[in-house]
């Protein structure tokens, strides 16, 4: 993360030295440090950063473009990190709308949308509405992308919560061993991501009373979350199920 806003605080001097402060170059790394901030869990400073790129935004593009739609997703996400679920699904339906308002068909920020607004109707409970928007969205990107993008990745690890809190764990295993593949493949296969998949795996084999199982994967997990992310929440919400499933051992 440190390197990471080294190069953006190039990338934002260039371009303010040669006077392009006020450009949509700035508005997207601004965009940039945003993902940055929320991955450091500091919401404040990652919805500065957006409102610094929708002021920048509003000067040159209209309300419903698809740039500062965009944003919004991108608010909604800070906003489900920070625990404001009613908050961040307003922003998603908002976006989703006006996207179908649109009439343009598919688009990766659509499908996004569709994604994230599954994954807290399923923290919801409303299981229905969150398998419609997320069989939606892996339609979509499957269209746009192909069968093995790491975003296929994240639709098929948003469903497999689902199934998993709807009792299909088989298949929310088999759906998190074919994310864990198309990220080896395209992101490596020390990718955190991938210790994610597999700490959910643990989770899962841990709810079915597979405490062995659930060791496995946990440690596999951990193989690739400490290295990779340090002392970080994915590391805790490790430690925690590897605690629980200790315990049942």
């Amino acid at each position: 993360y440190d390197e990471a806003e080294t190069w953006l605080e190039s990338a934002l001097s260039i371009a303010r030295d040669r006077g392009r402060a006020q450009s949509p170059l700035v508005a997207r790394i601004l965009t940039s440090y945003c993902v940055l901030e929320r991955l450091r869990n500091d919401y404040d400073a990652a919805l500065d950063r957006l409102d610094q790129a929708d002021a920048i935004y509003a000067v040159r593009l209209g309300a419903e473009h698809p740039d500062r739609l965009g944003l919004r997703i991108h608010r909604a996400s800070v906003e489900k990190d920070a625990g404001r679920s009613e908050e961040a699904a307003s922003l998603l339906e908002g976006a989703v709308a006006a996207f179908r308002a649109r009439d343009e068909g598919a688009s990766p920020a659509l499908a996004r949308a569709l994604d994230e607004l599954g994954a807290l109707r399923t923290r919801e409970g409303d299981r229905a509405r969150a398998r419609e928007h997320l069989e939606e969205a892996l339609a979509m990107r499957e269209g746009l992308f192909g069968s093995e993008h790491p975003s296929i990745a994240e639709t098929l690890e948003s469903l497999a919560l689902l199934d998993a809190r709807s009792g299909a764990r088989d298949e929310a295993l088999q759906r998190l061993d074919r994310a864990a593949e198309i990220v080896a493949a395209t992101l490596g296969p020390d990718h955190p991501r991938r210790g994610v998949y597999r700490r959910h795996q643990g989770n899962i084999a841990y709810l079915e009373g597979r405490f062995a199982e659930a060791l496995s994967h946990l440690e596999a997990a951990r193989g690739i979350l400490e290295p990779q992310l340090g002392e970080s929440a994915a590391v805790a919400r490790l430690y925690n199920s590897l605690g629980m499933v200790r315990l049942s051992l």
